[in-house]
């Protein structure tokens, strides 16, 4: 490259500055055969040289990959090239690319130098990657296009839960950037209503990992059933798992005993969690188990139940009364049934024992 100098020059009375660039000059001389000669003065002008090649490479997020580029030694002794790269746009915390400072190319020869690529988000990058010699200061650079593709699944997780009973497990977020992130429990998106993620805000800090707890509480018995969660973050960027989910039945079944004497009653409240994030109806129903097509000595106070929407994964507290009225003298057994029109059922045997009067 021809140099471009700042100079100082007088225009009138004030002094101002302005480019000059220095040329290279020589000239030409040709004798001819008369005696007499032609002289030439040349001067010539060297720009920035071109891109050597562009490049253009796809990569997964997430995935180190090695870009080899080709470095050619134009000289016939061997020299030592200095590297070095800039990224076009602001700085990408999330963006990492290394590569030896240094390397010797023989003279006149082609030496391959690795680049390691990786990006924790998809997206388009371009940067230039110069190679410099030492001694001459003479260059050469290349333009590399990179398309950096969705990442791949993290992981498979199964979870299985009884009915209205909570699993988790422990999913960890590495941080491998220069600065802290926060990332919110809103950044999860699940296309399944039973899958809750805890705490709300989580901090990662620099060259760490924190992790998130994936709750799973089914509400109604289902076969093995698969859904997408996923994280997407503004740093760290797509996070995504693979989750194996089943609702199994309740092992176990609540009950309630009343006891009294022929002729009287007793109230007794049956009280449940409603963990559906909306509101609903149950409707209720009780049925006599020991003597089928007998009058019940059980009786619900209402017909159905509202139940407010729940707004934290530990539900909202919702109650039913039972009332035991015994027509006879001795033992009934009967069963407390409450539906939805969601599918959630909530069940309780009902145990009486009456006395004489």
């Amino acid at each position: 490259m021809t140099k471009v100098r700042q100079v100082k020059k007088m225009e009138g009375d004030q002094e101002i500055e302005v480019e000059e660039t220095d040329t290279h000059k020589g000239s030409l001389f040709f004798p001819l055969p008369n005696g007499t000669a032609l002289l030439y003065s040349l001067i010539g002008t060297a720009t920035e040289p071109n891109a050597e090649a562009a490049l253009q490479e796809t990569v997964t997020a997430k995935r180190a990959k090695s870009i080899i580029i080709p470095v050619k030694n134009w000289s016939k002794v061997s020299q030592r090239f200095h590297a070095s790269w800039k990224v076009e746009g602001e700085t990408d915390p999330a963006l990492f690319i290394r590569g030896a400072n240094a390397f010797d190319v023989g003279g006149q020869s082609t030496k391959e130098y690795k680049l390691n690529f990786l990006s924790l988000k998809s997206g388009q990058y371009r940067f230039e990657v110069t190679f410099k010699a030492d001694k001459t200061g003479e260059y050469a650079f290349y333009t590399v296009d990179v398309n950096v593709e969705e990442a791949e699944l993290v992981d498979t997780i199964e979870l299985a839960s009884q009915v209205r009973e909570s699993v988790s497990q422990i999913i960890n977020i590495e941080n491998p950037t220069d600065v802290e992130v926060t990332i919110a429990a809103s950044e999860f998106q699940c296309d399944n209503e039973y899958i809750e993620i805890t705490p709300a805000t989580l901090t990662v800090p620099a060259k760490a990992e924190r992790g998130f707890e994936v709750h799973y509480r089914p509400l109604v018995a289902s076969e093995d059933e698969t859904c997408d969660l996923v994280l997407q973050n503004a740093v760290l960027g797509a996070f995504k798992y693979k989750l194996l989910i089943k609702g199994l039945q309740p092992s176990s079944q609540r009950s309630m005993a009343f006891k009294c004497a022929l002729g009287g009653d007793l109230v007794q409240v049956f009280k449940f969690t409603h963990y559906l994030k909306k509101p609903t109806n149950y409707a209720v129903k009780v049925e006599r188990i020991d003597m089928p097509g007998a009058p019940s000595d059980f009786k619900a106070e209402v017909a159905s139940i509202a139940a407010p929407a729940a707004e934290s994964h530990k539900g909202v507290e919702v109650s039913c009364s039972i009332r035991y009225e015994p027509f006879t003298i001795g033992d009934s057994r009967g069963v407390l049934k409450l539906s939805s029109p969601e599918g959630m059922d909530y069940t309780c045997l009902l145990f009486g024992k009456s006395t004489a009067p």
